[in-house]
């Protein structure tokens, strides 16, 4: 279930979609991938040449990161169960360790991503709520559905 018209080319997994601030419902990650099994997770973005603005890897559960065989930095944003950005940790160069204990996942963005847009405002930060509108029905991913089709209230 990729969104083909969202989707930057060359994408280093396959897409579910856009992620969304729940509240506004601006975009802030255009393709966003996941690792929620033993492999996946293990993988994550080692090996890789780089990370393509407006994507991202979305990390189930993971509340700590490593960037042990990474070739480029990455910002690094942590979710609590209910997909609420808990912390931040933007440039986290290879090599190096990054966590949050509150967290229960982790996206993985390009260096830079989590800076100040062009209009000065931060799309991520403490306390945004996150969606993926395109969510496949797998329990991983349960937060991040819409309110209607996750069955809670908006």
């Amino acid at each position: 279930m990729t969104d083909t018209a969202h989707t930057p080319a060359h994408v280093p997994f396959l897409s579910i979609g856009p992620l969304v601030d729940r509240e506004s419902g601006r975009t802030l990650v255009a393709a966003t991938g996941v690792a929620d099994t033993f492999f996946t997770r293990l993988a994550g973005l080692q090996f890789r040449r780089s990370l393509p603005p407006g994507t991202g890897l979305l990390i189930v559960p993971c509340s700590s990161i490593h960037t042990a065989c990474m070739r480029f930095a990455i910002d690094v944003v942590f979710l609590d169960e209910d997909a609420r950005i808990v912390g931040l940790q933007p440039n986290v160069r290879p090599w190096r360790l990054a966590g949050e204990r509150a967290a229960a996942m982790t996206l993985e963005l390009p260096a830079g991503a989590t800076a100040a847009d062009d209009t000065g405002a931060k799309p991520f930060r403490r306390g945004v709520s996150l969606m993926l509108p395109n969510a496949p029905p797998r329990r991983s991913l349960e937060p991040f559905r819409p309110a209607e089709r996750a069955g809670r209230p908006q």
